[in-house]
């Protein structure tokens, strides 16, 4: 999907779209304690 939008809608649009999906994320690591969420993290960025 190609749309024509300036930079703070695009970052808006994405910001939107990361939160929702962490809220699912975040809903299915209950299991996880926070530091080893932290962990995993910041291993994906790598």
């Amino acid at each position: 999907m190609h749309l024509f939008l300036n930079d703070r809608q695009i970052g808006d649009t994405i910001t939107l779209f990361i939160v929702s999906r962490l809220d699912r994320f975040l809903a299915s690591l209950q299991l996880f304690s926070t530091i080893g969420f932290r962990d995993a993290a910041f291993k994906q960025r790598d």
